[in-house]
């Protein structure tokens, strides 16, 4: 197995674990848009790195990055800096808008000069994001958790896929991989 398809297995894990996040996301106090946004780029990475093949055409990735990227722009641009998550949400949507619009990864061929200093901005971005994801992951795992606070509820002290810490786990890897594919395209 390469390297690409184990960022696709990756990726695909990722996107699976946000769709299961979302059925229990409003119950949990998680944004239900911030779930289906991060379910979406981890499935739309794991197509785009799918060594069989994107199952779907570019033109659905660009309508629901493209829409990803309109609604949590606004809520940027309405909320301002205060809106960190909306924020991060428009710029993984642009990133994930610009690897569909340049086919995922450079495959070899030459990059316009714009595409690599766009790819070097991102994977800086994508890297400050995985030390920050790192302190989330930190944070929440020596957290204590609030009695009968439905968001922690699983077994084992806090384990299981609605924990704080597993979100920014996956936060963490995916921020990760995406680097990973930002510097592939230099």
């Amino acid at each position: 197995m390469g390297f690409t398809t184990a960022l696709a297995i990756i990726s695909l894990g990722l996107g699976l674990l946000h769709l299961l996040r979302l059925a229990t996301a409003r119950r949990d106090g998680r944004s239900v848009p911030g779930e289906a946004s991060h379910a979406a780029m981890g499935l739309g990475m794991a197509a785009m790195l799918s060594p069989t093949g994107d199952p779907l055409p570019a033109a659905v990735w660009l309508v629901v990055f493209g829409a990803v990227a309109a609604w949590s722009g606004q809520r940027w641009a309405r909320s301002g800096p205060a809106a960190d998550d909306a924020a991060h949400h428009t710029v993984c949507a642009v990133a994930m808008l610009l690897m569909v619009a340049v086919g995922g990864h450079s495959h070899g061929h030459a990059a316009p000069a714009w595409v690599s200093l766009v790819a070097i901005v991102l994977a800086g971005y994508f890297g400050w994001h995985v030390l920050r994801c790192a302190d989330r992951v930190t944070a929440a795992r020596r957290a204590p958790v609030p009695a009968g606070h439905a968001g922690c509820a699983a077994p084992a002290g806090g384990a299981g896929l609605r924990a704080p810490y597993v979100g920014a786990l996956a936060h963490l890897v995916m921020a990760a991989s995406m680097g990973v594919v930002f510097l592939g395209m230099l």
